[in-house]
């Protein structure tokens, strides 16, 4: 018995050790989604259109066609991710729950490409009496391309190989058999000029998934596993994102961690900071950090700082020069030099967003209208099991407004002697005395 309570007590220990760390570092963090640029950008390119290479063969009668080609499933994946406006956004776990994702930055969509429909291809296809196949053809993809406005082709092939295996497992004289279905899955773009006819990029990608079942049956167990064109579907659609990153735009949810700053000077201002990212206030926090930064611009650390708000609401200009200053006043620290590069290649990326029409548009960092900075805050006594009056008026035979809890921080309006105007929720204002702070 002894032996389970140590266990417990340890158990207990590490969850609270758990949560205290969780706690403590998220006041050092902004969490945010931000801009990916893709592996290759393509210049000049706006209109594309996704061809499955596969179709010709897939067209075929069942007696002679490969039946483990996927460009068709694999086409229609890669459509629906460019016609997604905020791709790569979602929910992210924080601590033990989970929250809606969120992005700073304003006038930038992971939809950049306009996209052709099959059927207008097919049709002109038709009109010109050409075939799918002749697309490879330079002069065919060329009519096409010209009559539609399209810029390059981007061709897509897709296979998959599958294997099973069923192995015993015997347990108190019971013998099971463990059936595993693995299909490895392939997948080829590439990306062709429409003009010149020039292979403008071009990448292979693979995954293995699997599917396993059980039954005291070989037979059953192998019977019961998914088939395998549904397994090669399933990699296919984790595998998209990763395809589409290659050569389109999306969003990455990237956890910031600010520098600690520890000048005494600056030490309280860096406390309301944390404070104002703690409850989510990125504007207020990075008014306090700028404060900071703008009375000691040749620390290192206030300049990383300064980079991390830049880049989380994509203006790399001066995410490139804070970081940079940063790199330059502490060469020998990897993390300004890693954001620095990064910030340089965001800059190159949104320098090439124009020629899709798409411009960031700068963050407006104004406080709301009274929000005070500077203002003084006093905190109730006790604890959030206890409650504090707060008075109508500046004496204690004043109604009572409020019951706050303690332990709460509040603006300070003004004082009056030892009563002290506070700003409540909702806008609202009362007194607290002296004798009821902590």
């Amino acid at each position: 018995m002894k032996g389970k309570l140590l266990s417990t007590s340890k158990l207990l220990f590490l969850f609270v050790a758990f949560i205290s760390a969780t706690n403590t570092v998220k006041a050092q963090k902004l969490r945010a989604f931000v801009i990916q640029p893709p592996e290759v950008v393509l210049q000049n390119v706006k209109k594309i259109a996704i061809i499955n290479a596969d179709e010709e063969e897939q067209n075929k009668d069942l007696r002679y066609r490969n039946n483990n080609l996927k460009g068709d499933v694999l086409s229609d994946y890669i459509v629906a991710g460019l016609l997604q406006s905020d791709r790569g956004i979602g929910t992210i776990l924080v601590g033990l729950s989970a929250e809606e994702g969120q992005t700073y930055i304003d006038g930038f969509n992971t939809n950049v490409f306009k996209l052709v429909e099959r059927s207008q291809i097919q049709s002109v296809i038709e009109e010109q009496g050409f075939t799918l196949g002749g697309l490879v053809n330079q002069d065919q993809a060329s009519t096409v391309g010209e009559l539609l406005g399209i810029d390059a082709f981007v061709f897509v092939n897709s296979s998959f190989t599958s294997s099973d295996k069923a192995d015993p497992r015997t347990y108190k004289g019971k013998t099971t058999y463990r059936a595993v279905r693995t299909v490895n899955v392939e997948a080829r773009i590439k990306v062709v000029s429409v003009e010149t006819g020039e292979i403008l990029a071009t990448t292979d990608f693979k995954t293995s998934v699997n599917d396993s079942k059980s039954n005291a049956s070989k037979y059953d167990a192998i019977r019961a596993l998914k088939p395998a064109t549904t397994i090669a579907d399933e990699g296919l659609k984790k595998m998209t994102n990763q395809i589409l990153n290659y050569f389109a735009p999306s969003f990455t949810y990237k956890k910031f961690k600010f520098e600690k700053i520890k000048v005494k000077e600056f030490k309280d201002d860096v406390k309301k900071a944390e404070d104002y990212l703690d409850e989510g206030k990125i504007n207020e926090a990075y008014q306090v950090y700028k404060q900071v930064y703008d009375n000691d611009p040749y620390n290192p650390k206030a300049a990383y700082n300064m980079g991390i708000f830049y880049e989380a609401v994509g203006d790399f200009d001066n995410a490139v020069t804070h970081y940079g200053t940063a790199y330059q006043l502490d060469p020998d620290e990897d993390d300004y030099g890693d954001a620095y590069k990064n910030a340089q290649k965001g800059q190159t990326f949104t320098a090439e967003l124009k020629h899709y029409g798409i411009t960031i548009q700068p963050h407006d960092w104004s406080l709301d209208a009274g929000v005070n900075l500077n203002a003084t805050k006093v905190k109730t006594d006790g604890s959030s099991k206890d409650r504090v009056n707060v008075y109508k008026d500046p004496i204690k035979d004043a109604d009572v407004v409020a019951k706050v809890p303690g332990g709460l921080e509040f603006e300070v309006i003004e004082q009056e002697g030892e009563w002290y105007k506070i700003k409540l929720l909702g806008g609202d204002t009362g007194y607290l005395h002296q004798d009821d702070l902590d």
